[in-house]
């Protein structure tokens, strides 16, 4: 995962800050990376959006796009974008190393959010990439435990957020990460905004990678930073194997659906 800051104005430093450290977990040997929400082009809801969507976000998807084929690496992040009939999302993109290119949109909005975007419609982004499937909730909807569920119940084993979490709500971060994890058995791959934009709202850091079992393996602080952790996919069948909610939620669903 990556870590940066929420400031965008120097949009071509964050690229040159966000290409160096995609770089240096690439050397160390990175397969999946997360990359925060706006990262590319700050979190920042009093500008011109649909301008920054038309602009600034394009130039950071073509080179998120040939980043992730050249370091052989799969990229997730969320950027704002315009679809072919002018829509405005707060979009999930998941950029594959052979180039195929996958993409959803946030359908829970937060607070001013819902005055600028267009919710999404149906789930959120599940990818299926080198054999492993990733599931893309953005930020706030890591709080709907729905969201991640339905993810999960879909094939999901890695669950990537990009994130800018205020600071203020930096507990509702950690807590949510880590129950998302354990109830699905899953992995929780949260990347999120640190410092504050130019409007001083402080974001809250801390991104983390969580494992099947809760435990916390590794975690940032409140600085732009990077940092990876291996993880081992068995667990997965192993934690579900120990808590089996999903397997009992699939009992039920069945019967009921017997009964109707």
């Amino acid at each position: 995962m990556v870590q940066t800051r929420a400031d965008g104005e120097d949009l071509d430093a964050r690229f040159r800050e966000i290409a160096g450290r995609i770089d240096q977990l690439c050397d160390a040997g990175a397969d999946i990376i997360v990359i925060p929400e706006f990262a590319m082009t700050g979190y920042d809801l009093a500008i011109d959006q649909r301008a920054v969507a038309g602009d600034a976000a394009l130039r950071a998807r073509h080179m998120l796009g040939q980043w992730s084929v050249a370091n052989r690496v799969t990229l997730v992040t969320a950027l704002p974008q315009l679809d072919d009939d002018g829509g405005l999302y707060d979009a999930s993109i998941v950029l594959a190393a052979d180039g195929r290119q996958f993409v959803g949109a946030k359908r829970f909005l937060w607070g001013d959010e819902r005055t600028i975007f267009a919710a999404g419609r149906g789930t959120a982004l599940l990818a299926e990439v080198d054999g492993i499937t990733i599931g893309v909730p953005i930020c706030y909807e890591i709080g709907f435990p729905e969201v991640v569920r339905e993810l999960v119940l879909a094939g999901a084993e890695i669950i990537a957020v990009p994130a800018a979490f205020g600071r203020p709500r930096r507990h509702v971060w950690e807590l949510f990460t880590s129950a998302r994890a354990v109830e699905n058995g899953c992995i929780v791959a949260g990347a999120g905004l640190c410092g504050e934009n130019v409007r001083g709202q402080p974001f809250a850091g801390h991104s983390t990678v969580v494992d099947p079992f809760g435990r916390r393996l590794v975690q940032l602080g409140d600085d732009p930073d990077s940092a990876g952790a291996v993880i081992d996919l068995e667990d997965i069948g192993r934690a579900r194997a120990q808590l089996p909610y999903l397997d009992d939620l699939r009992a039920i669903n069945s019967l009921a659906a017997l009964d109707n």
